[in-house]
């Protein structure tokens, strides 16, 4: 993250996805949401069951990548599909 983080600052982007097969760890978070509020820069995290509820489940992929940059601004310490926010 944090590779991708010193990237973004030298090319002047200020979006980033980090792609895993397994879920990003509770620090992601709070890590991404130090970044955002020092730098204006958003990275968000996909693993294999956000792939797999896009391919499969066919949800909306900008849909989820809102949903996921509103996780980060917002500083959520739960999913907030769980809140009844989004689908």
């Amino acid at each position: 993250m944090k590779k991708l983080h010193s990237y973004m600052l030298l090319t002047g982007k200020n979006f980033g996805i980090i792609v895993s097969k397994r879920k990003a760890p509770r620090t992601f978070v709070k890590l991404a949401r130090d970044i955002f509020l020092k730098n204006n820069i958003i990275i968000i995290s996909m693993d294999s069951g956000d792939l797999e509820e896009i391919i499969v489940h066919r949800k909306n992929l900008l849909e989820m990548l809102e949903r996921k940059i509103e996780e980060i601004k917002l500083n959520a310490t739960k999913d907030l599909r769980a809140l009844g926010l989004y689908e």
